[in-house]
């Protein structure tokens, strides 16, 4: 993998674990995770990189964690964000 594919892989990573500690601290933010997802992640990057949106058509799906889908990935690191 290079460097450049590894940040990528990484930076996806971070960010899906900040959002999922923040939709676990903040219900508000999860209920706008659940039904508009795309607007949601929108709302995040565009902290991180005023004025960026997401391309036409790009689709976004968030999945609840329940006790039919345990926790794996990004989610679980999310348990370490501070």
């Amino acid at each position: 993998m290079t460097a450049q594919v590894e940040q990528a892989v990484n930076a996806r990573k971070d960010l899906e674990a900040k959002l999922v500690a923040r939709a676990v601290k903040d219900d508000s933010f999860r209920q706008r995770l659940l039904s508009d997802p795309k607007a949601a992640l929108e709302e995040e990057i565009g902290q991180l990189a005023p004025g960026t949106t997401l391309p036409e058509g790009f689709q976004v799906e968030v999945l609840e964690e329940d006790d039919t889908r345990p926790l794996r990935g990004a989610a679980q690191q999310a348990e370490r964000v501070p």
